[in-house]
């Protein structure tokens, strides 16, 4: 018969796979607990461990049993819960980085709702251990899908981004490329971290060269040693550039897929983690999936092969094919899906063609006719561009045209990409009396070709005579 006090032992064994730390955890003597494994073992007929290099490792039949001794932990608390009417805790197993840039506003939510919190800092590989070993009710994992068995959904996705400093001339620039990080100094990861082996192909594969600042591992020490000046870095879009740098989206390098992972045992309470964790009106993969059809429909064209015609039109039939032979899938549904669902309408559909509204620095005509504005429209930048705009005014850069909003609410929002916002006024029905053209893009963005200087001022400011 199956006893549960040398279970939980094992459990516990499980944990540390060193009998000496085990047993000072559990308070017995290193012997006993010797004594109740190899029991068990022998009771069960099979080998709960093995010996691998200097330490130990569970055998597949130690994993299954570390993973039930955790599940009957999970029931017996949960029925305890029940029985005093209170919520049993949630494990949850994650990275730093993880903790706080991905799922930090979701444990918060988390906890704000009543259930007890646990957590477990493991990397990617101890944070599937944690799940097969019954230790974690959750896992949040980084760049690849977790495997089967384990069930999975998609948490958010990240482009990565250049940390450099605001004087360096790729800290003006929408986003950059991976040639033009040619001949930096670079603070990395180690070379056993999946992030540094994924930017070590990409940049050879570039034929980029590079040197190593310095190796450390984490999004937020990288940041924080390029802002001490050992050199520039590529982190995970998510991370907050600390001051004095600017984050650039590399746009030639993979985004950053974060997975929440957990064994069908615990379906319950990971879905219910989920809903906190990640709303269901989240849809990230329609972030990522819009935020591509925008880089190839306004940038890149040729990223998948097509070619816009001379106001940025493309072929539905055309555009789908492409992104099949690309190794980028996309049906029908899941894009009208993307064309209704978005908080900002990037896309036109009209007659089995579709384009961006606009954003383009490929040369189109969108053919807009001009229109008349509003007498006052916004634009939301960052403190450093200040002085810049102020002397030479807004330019549209690489874009076609400048970009200006209805209200200070989205310019904020545009600003905010790139740091701190700052939200400029612009007396639109001055330009206008001075011959300045507007258009009106489909998405309610207001273009037009250069705002002078004498027309901008900060919205305290009032706009300018």
């Amino acid at each position: 018969m199956l006893e549960a006090d040398p279970v939980r032992s094992f459990a516990v064994f499980a944990e540390h796979l060193n009998f000496t730390t085990a047993a000072r955890a559990l308070h017995i003597s290193q012997p006993s607990l010797h004594a109740k494994i190899r029991k068990l073992g022998a009771v069960l007929g099979i080998d709960l461990y093995e010996r691998h290099g200097r330490g130990l490792r569970l055998t597949p039949a130690g994993r299954r049993l570390a993973a039930f001794a955790e599940d009957s932990g999970r029931r017996t608390e949960d029925f305890l819960a029940a029985l005093h009417a209170t919520t049993a805790p949630v494990t949850i197993a994650a990275g730093r980085g993880s903790l706080r840039w991905v799922i930090g506003d979701g444990v918060r939510r988390l906890a704000t709702s009543g259930r007890a919190l646990r957590v477990i800092t493991a990397g990617r590989e101890g944070a599937l251990a944690a799940l097969s070993t019954g230790r974690a009710d959750l896992a949040v994992v980084a760049f690849d899908p977790p495997p089967a068995p384990l069930r999975s959904r998609l948490l958010a996705t990240y482009p990565q981004t250049l940390l450099v400093p605001h004087e360096h001339p790729l800290a003006g620039r929408p986003e950059a490329r991976l040639r033009e990080l040619d001949g930096l100094d670079l603070v990395v990861p180690p070379p056993e971290r999946p992030h540094r082996r994924q930017l070590d192909r990409a940049l050879l594969d570039a034929q980029v060269s590079w040197r190593v600042a310095a190796e450390v591992d984490g999004w937020d020490l990288q940041a924080h040693l390029s802002a001490l000046g050992l050199g520039a870095s590529v982190v995970n879009g998510c991370v907050g550039a600390p001051a004095g740098l600017t984050a650039v989206p590399v746009t030639d390098l993979p985004r950053v897929h974060y997975w929440a992972a957990w064994r069908g045992e615990r379906d319950q309470l990971a879905v219910e983690a989920l809903t906190h964790l990640a709303p269901p009106g989240d849809r990230p993969e329609l972030v990522e999936i819009s935020r591509f059809l925008a880089y190839v429909l306004r940038h890149e064209p040729g990223a998948i092969g097509i070619q816009l015609d001379g106001s940025g039109w493309v072929d539905l039939d055309t555009l789908l094919t492409a992104l099949a032979e690309h190794d980028r899938p996309l049906d029908r549904a899941t894009l009208h899906e993307v064309l209704t669902g978005m908080d900002r309408r990037r896309f036109e559909v009209a007659d089995g063609r579709i384009r961006a509204a606009q954003g383009h620095t490929v040369p189109i005509d969108l053919q807009l006719p001009p229109v008349r504005p509003p007498a006052v429209l916004f634009h939301g930048t960052v403190e450093r561009f200040l002085p810049r705009i102020l002397r030479d005014g807004l330019q549209p850069r690489r874009r076609s045209h400048v970009h200006l909003s209805v209200d200070v609410a989205t310019a904020r929002q545009v600003g905010n990409r790139r740091g701190d916002p700052v939200v400029l006024r612009i007396d639109a029905d001055g330009m206008h009396r001075a011959g300045h053209e507007f258009f009106r893009a489909a998405n309610g963005v207001w273009l037009t070709a250069h705002v002078p200087p004498e027309f901008i001022g900060h919205p305290t400011e009032g706009a300018p005579a």
